[in-house]
């Protein structure tokens, strides 16, 4: 339930009428609500990339191929860069930054 996030960090003082988006737990990244979901989900209907968002934000990004290789128990060896895997990996990815400790830790 959104209106919970305010018990997740009891030193801060939050209002419970406080919206979710505006509180420290849902900006620092330790609160996700499945109303932000329920969100995405329906932004899917006009935007089919925001199902990729999905998919990284629930798997982290893994693929059906690298979920195979590791199934298979195979090492992951690196390989030879080519224009095309170069290519692969000039893309927008999400990541999760601490505020605590990292570059952000003066601003935390």
């Amino acid at each position: 339930n959104d209106s919970n996030v305010q018990f997740l960090d009891q030193d801060d003082d939050d209002d419970p009428d406080t919206e979710l988006y505006l509180t420290q737990p849902f900006a620092c990244g330790t609160a996700f609500a499945v109303s932000v979901l329920d969100s995405l989900m329906s932004a899917t209907y006009f935007n089919d990339n925001i199902l990729t968002l999905i998919r990284t934000l629930v798997t982290g990004g893994a693929t059906p191929e690298l979920e195979g290789l590791l199934a298979e128990e195979n090492a992951l060896r690196g390989g030879y860069s080519t224009p095309q895997t170069l290519a692969n990996r000039d893309r927008c990815r999400v990541a999760q930054l601490a505020l605590y400790d990292g570059p952000f830790a003066d601003l935390g």
